[in-house]
């Protein structure tokens, strides 16, 4: 905070005599309230969704469940083949009809298991792309000397900034240099 030199405040001070005391409260308030911190803002969902890391997670999280979805795939066609095959009534026999039912059985549970895994994978990735960010943004704000960097998410926590004190490209641009290891020119 920029504080006014002592005698400077004295001046004020006795000039100020005659004012009743709210009025005189209110100016040295205002005196001591007036700095020139830096407050900013960043948009939290922009940053996330245009984070370099975010964007190579979904790339691999798109390869594991593409990777799971043929097997499914897979399995569904066999499936399909098998079934018909038992309406068509070739080799209709008690024995098909089990392997069918065991097949059947075996698609439905992996079909589920992989649908579990893709989302607690999901789940995963996003919580260390929100424990990068956070990191980010904090040595964002203390790299560039902020008194306070606020997240807006359209929850209602920050619900107008000016746009001079939008921090969010300024952010974006510094987590993914640090992302991608490049020196980050402040």
């Amino acid at each position: 905070m920029n504080l006014l030199p002592f005698s400077i405040i004295v001046k004020i001070f006795s000039a100020l005599k005659s004012l009743n005391k709210i009025l005189y409260l209110l100016i040295v308030f205002l005196l001591f309230s007036c700095n020139s911190e830096k407050i900013g803002y960043v948009d939290l969902n922009k940053l996330f969704e245009e984070f370099r890391y975010k964007k190579s997670l979904t790339k691999e999280y798109n390869k594991v469940k593409a990777v799971r979805k043929r097997v499914v795939d897979s399995l569904e066609f066999e499936l399909n083949q098998m079934a018909n095959a038992i309406e068509q009534k070739k080799n209709f026999n008690a024995t098909i009809e089990m392997e069918f039912e065991l097949k059947k059985k075996n698609y439905l549970q992996i079909g589920r298991q992989f649908e579990d895994d893709n989302q607690i994978l999901l789940e995963s990735y996003n919580s260390k792309i929100i424990t990068q960010l956070n990191s980010y943004l904090k040595e964002y704000g203390r790299d560039n000397h902020f008194k306070i960097l606020i997240g807006a998410d359209n929850k209602g926590n920050v619900l107008y900034g000016d746009e001079s004190i939008d921090e969010t490209s300024k952010a974006l641009g510094y987590i993914n240099e640090r992302f991608e290891g490049e020196k980050v020119n402040k």
